[in-house]
């Protein structure tokens, strides 16, 4: 959807006319300066990858850099904290997964500096991706039943990374640990990055991640990959079962990056970005490029974005609820 701006109109008038009022400035066409997208993670991870491909894009396409900026910590709280109290302009836009707009705002409910729903206004959908549940080499579990066999054996003995209370794999590994009959021992961290060193020495037992983090490690015999957490198998991975099939029925965790931006950004400046997105996202070129992330591009609208937002902040609210989980 293109801009329509306001334009000065010269026009000669005759000497004996009354002034003219002074025409207004039009604004500039957006983007005219520098605009900054804010991840609440670590860099290096597949959040940056995911952003960085899109940022990438939009540079080429409009004209104007679009710079990443990581604000990690407080379970993504300061990062999204920031972009909520920023000017509603365009040049700060926000690039999260679905903890920020899902669990946070049950597990922090009343706690949060910013409304989720009230400070922030979807652009859409960047891409998706299943996890992948893997296990150091040196644990004696090949299977995910084994290892849910274990867990049962040595209640709380075994432990599972994520990377923060109450985000996506947290609470996919609590489903996961509840249909098994299983108990483990939650051990959370900034980021995947600053899990793996633990996760490769055995001092945690396995953890739900992005491909990005752990196909290195499998293909260096580190880690033992056991299952895919999507309902339906990997195309990038096919020979790998999902959790479902493997005892769990319905099991089904995909994570999601998504653009948004500060409530009253304005309309035309959001549909702008949203049309360049999808328009981009559907190309071959961001299909091959999000592929080997081990994601997938998943352009969508904004409001088709939103409703899985409420979709996925139903599910987790419930299993924050049942499982009782806490703040730290």
């Amino acid at each position: 959807m293109h801009i329509m701006w306001t334009t000065a109109v010269a026009a000669a008038v005759l000497a004996c006319a009354a002034p003219l009022a002074v025409a207004q400035t039009p604004s500039p066409a957006y983007p005219a300066k520098p605009v900054r997208i804010i991840i609440p993670f670590p860099t290096g991870g597949g959040a940056e990858q995911a952003t960085r491909i899109l940022a990438n894009h939009l540079t080429r396409a409009l004209g104007q850099p679009f710079v990443i900026e990581a604000r990690p910590g407080g379970n993504t709280i300061i990062g999204a904290e920031a972009v909520a109290k920023s000017a509603p302009d365009g040049y700060t836009l926000f690039v999260c997964g679905p903890s920020t707009m899902t669990s946070n705002p049950v597990l922090y409910a009343g706690k949060l500096p910013y409304d989720p729903q009230r400070d922030f206004v979807a652009v859409g959908m960047v891409s998706r991706t299943p996890y992948f549940l893997v296990v150091p080499s040196s644990l004696a579990a090949k299977s995910l039943p084994e290892l849910l066999a274990l867990a049962k054996a040595k209640p709380g003995e075994l432990s599972y990374a994520s990377n923060g209370n109450a985000t996506t794999n947290h609470l996919g590994y609590e489903i996961l640990a509840r249909a098994g009959g299983a108990t483990f021992t939650h051990v959370p961290y900034k980021g995947f990055g600053q899990a793996m060193p633990d996760l490769l020495s055995g001092r945690v037992s396995t953890i739900m991640a992005d491909l990005f983090f752990v196909a290195p490690a499998i293909k260096a015999g580190q880690l033992r990959l056991l299952a895919v957490t999507s309902a339906e198998r990997s195309p990038l991975m096919p020979d790998v079962p999902t959790v479902a099939e493997q005892g769990v029925p319905g099991f089904d965790i995909v994570v999601w990056f998504a653009m948004f931006a500060p409530a009253s950004t304005p309309p035309d400046v959001v549909a702008k970005l949203g049309a360049e997105m999808r328009q981009f996202l559907a190309t071959p070129e961001a299909r091959d490029a999000y592929r080997q992330l081990g994601h997938e591009a998943a352009g969508s609208t904004p409001e088709a974005l939103q409703a899985v937002v409420v979709a996925d902040r139903e599910k987790y609210a419930r299993v924050i609820r049942e499982a009782g989980i806490k703040l730290d």
